[in-house]
């Protein structure tokens, strides 16, 4: 009887054993699997800024171009006039 008791404890054991395995082996790819979101969300957030600062030079440059034209035809306007 008591080689049986042991024989039990030692399977019920084993069984513990191979269910915390599977935890610390779930937990393990949970935490990879989030920094890997981490890294990914990172790198998208360096990449929207990158985009703001390049839409923002952008616009600098279509506001100098606006800018440009409208004195040019002004200044064209001008000398027709003057003419």
């Amino acid at each position: 009887m008591p080689f049986l008791f042991a024989i039990l404890l030692s399977v019920a054991a084993f069984f513990a054993l191979l269910l915390l395995l599977l935890v610390g082996l779930v937990k393990l790819a949970g935490r990879l699997l989030s920094s890997q979101d981490e890294a990914s969300s990172g790198e998208e957030a360096r990449l929207l800024q990158e985009l703001n600062s390049r839409m923002g030079r952008l616009e600098k440059r279509i506001e100098s171009l606006e800018t440009i034209v409208t004195s040019a035809g002004r200044d064209h306007g001008n000398t027709e006039e003057h003419s």
